[in-house]
């Protein structure tokens, strides 16, 4: 095994933290400096530092080149975040599913309605297949097994089953991440633009 859980770009800098066979190993161009990298992440994803001072001396705006540790900051946020939508939407469906009969029977027609949709989350687009092959990204297949265990953890808990139904046709070969899209995206870019349309004028 061996996959990058943190790695940070740069035109001048590059270091990868990985988990390997024989321990977690940390190497790059700059590995020295990694503490000092995270240290600014670190301090960048907690808040109350943007742009960063200087890790040495508060206070003291920092000049170095900070912007990957930016991009690390925001990826280590993200983690969190997944993690609670995640745990946010699964509660509901428990709630939903195992609650009364009308909310169980919404939530299962519900379930069906989208879940021709699923497979297309998990093909590998080119670009995708690309960032995975440069080590920069995860190939989307990979994920397949780990989400359906989470699912069928949650649906169980639910009272719900997996649904049967097939994936969503393709036109022309193509779907969604591809370009085209059904009639429903132009219903649903209407009632996002709604609001500015009325008010072309309006900020927030």
């Amino acid at each position: 095994m061996n996959r990058p859980i943190v790695r940070f770009d740069g035109l001048r800098y590059a270091a990868a933290t990985r988990f390997t066979d024989a321990g977690v190993t940390s190497g790059g161009a700059n590995w020295r400096d990694l503490g000092v990298h995270l240290s600014i992440a670190q301090t960048l994803n907690s808040g109350g530092n943007f742009p960063p001072d200087v890790p040495y001396f508060a206070g003291e705006p920092l000049v170095y080149h900070w912007f990957a540790d930016f991009h690390a900051a925001i990826a280590a946020k993200a983690v969190n975040e997944l993690r609670y939508h995640r745990d946010y939407a699964a509660g509901w469906v428990v709630r939903l599913g195992d609650g009364t009969g009308l909310s169980h029977d919404r939530a299962r027609d519900g379930l069906e309605a989208v879940w021709p949709l699923v497979a297309e989350l998990f093909e590998t687009h080119d670009v995708e297949r690309r960032l995975a092959d440069a080590g920069v990204a995860v190939d989307p297949a990979e994920l397949r097994d780990a989400f359906d265990g989470v699912i069928a953890t949650v649906l169980d808990a639910a009272r719900l089953a997996v649904p049967d139904g097939a994936p969503l046709a393709r036109a022309a070969g193509r779907a969604g991440r591809d370009g085209p899209h059904t009639e429903a995206m132009g219903y649903l870019l209407a009632e996002l633009q709604g609001v500015a349309r009325q008010h072309p004028d309006a900020t927030w």
